[in-house]
């Protein structure tokens, strides 16, 4: 079984909710068709939520114009959990880790971009080229990084990787499930100083023959995403509660403060999950930890790192 839940939190002011932060709280079971049982556990203490470095690395050129290596001038970090094939998770990390810490700042058309260190338009290191004068890449030149163009990044490798694994063989709903999964995905940008969450979920197309696709969406602040076990409504219902919770006696006397319910919907979250592993192992929840990541970004200077609990 897996069942992982991320969704918004934050803190409270002026009874007015501030979602500067999404959490992430899930099992660390590894599991043989998803059986729980002793017997087919592969590995009890596995990493469903993992860290992404996110790097873009500014073209240095030398004294006579010619570019001459590229140097890392912004970091960043995104989190992503998973349900579902363990395998094509893994070729996907492999190509998203890749792909967010080499992207390039580049000067094309006369605007400065943020591309794939894969694309055309990236500076190639050519010494027979003499950049002009006017190519500097200074800070207040340079486009901030959107979320919508890092998730552009990720559905990129993502659908080569779904490429690979399927290109092979016919794919029919019974295969299909060997290799399908589902993804939530949490990153920052930089223009809105927002932290964004996705769902991203590999599909297979109507037409003949088959193929895996993907789809995703960008979350609402009050949407809450559930992967692996469906329970999509009951996690609703419950942040819907705690969100709307009344204050108690303490919050009310304290106007005008800040009040730091910013755990409520991950310790429910965390109680849900822990509930739903005990009742699926008929009490014996043994080698199942349910580890919680928060993401948050404080910071206001551009290429801050994001703290990450």
């Amino acid at each position: 079984m897996t069942l992982i839940v991320a969704g918004y939190t934050g803190v409270t002011f002026w009874k007015k909710k501030n979602y500067d932060r999404i959490f992430f709280v899930g099992d660390t079971l590894l599991s043989a068709e998803g059986r729980t049982d002793a017997r087919e556990r592969l590995i009890e203490i596995f990493k469903k939520v993992r860290r992404i470095p996110v790097k873009i690395w500014t073209p240095h050129f030398d004294t006579d114009g010619h570019f001459n290596r590229y140097i890392e001038s912004f970091s960043s970090s995104c989190v992503i959990a998973y349900a579902g094939s363990t395998l094509t998770f893994s070729h996907m990390l492999n190509g998203i880790q890749e792909h967010l810490g080499q992207l390039r700042y580049t000067f094309i058309d006369g605007q400065y971009k943020i591309v794939k260190h894969c694309s055309s338009e990236a500076i190639q290191k050519n010494y027979a080229v003499t950049w002009a004068d006017d190519i500097v890449f200074e800070s207040r030149n340079l486009p901030s990084l959107a979320a919508d163009f890092q998730m552009e990044v990720i559905s990129h490798v993502i659908r080569r990787a779904l490429k690979d694994v399927s290109a092979h063989r016919l794919l029919d709903q019974n295969s299909f499930r060997s290799i399908s999964c589902q993804l939530a995905v949490a990153l920052y940008c930089w223009d809105a100083r927002t932290p964004v969450l996705y769902h991203v979920e590999v599909v297979l197309t109507d037409e003949f023959p088959k193929y895996a696709t993907l789809k995703y969406r960008r979350l609402g602040e009050q949407e809450t995403v559930v992967l692996g076990a469906p329970l999509q409504r009951e996690v609703e219902e419950l942040m819907q509660a705690v969100r709307k919770a009344p204050e108690s006696p303490a919050e009310k006397t304290k106007i005008g403060a800040q009040l730091d319910r910013g755990t409520d919907e991950l310790k429910a979250a965390k109680a849900l999950v822990r509930k739903e592993i005990l009742a699926d192992q008929e009490g014996d929840c043994s080698g199942q930890l349910i580890p919680d990541t928060t993401l948050s970004f404080s910071s206001d200077r551009a290429g801050a790192n994001p703290s990450l609990n």
